[in-house]
């Protein structure tokens, strides 16, 4: 614990203080110059992003969000005979190894209504953004 105490002591009286004339504020584009790495692409430092091309790259992204919140939500509680909860039912037999299994699928009810929730809100965030894209085709894998 000492050696630690020590440097975090000397890191207090070396360095300077907040506001300071020996600390400036510096802009993110003057601590950009200074830094190690430059950026392979300059879409990948973003400062402002409300630009159009970063907008409409996480649009894409968020349908792919959508439609496998989607797809999860409907295997596990969908109507047909691939539901998780369906083969549940299906596995409830007495003597059976999963008898009494169907009592959890409650769980899984709500489970997939949360995640069709989350779908749901995020179609809200993409449509008040104000682009004009249609969430309901599938994105493109």
């Amino acid at each position: 614990m000492a050696k630690y105490e020590k440097i975090f002591k000397k890191l207090l009286v070396e360095q300077p203080v907040a506001g300071t004339e020996a600390e400036q504020p510096v802009s993110d584009k003057e601590a950009w110059v200074g830094s190690f790495e430059e950026p392979e692409k300059a879409e990948e430092f973003q400062t402002e992003p409300n630009q159009a091309g970063f907008q409409s790259r996480y649009i894409e992204r968020a349908k792919k969000w959508i439609a496998k919140l989607e797809e999860t939500s409907e295997w596990l509680n969908g109507t047909d005979s691939n539901s998780l909860n369906k083969q549940l039912i299906d596995l409830d037999r007495e003597g059976s190894v999963f008898s009494g299994i169907s009592s959890q699928s409650k769980k899984l009810t709500n489970i997939a209504g949360d995640l069709a929730d989350l779908a749901e809100t995020i179609k809200g965030y993409i449509l008040a953004a104000g682009k004009e894209t249609d969430i309901t085709t599938p994105p493109q894998a």
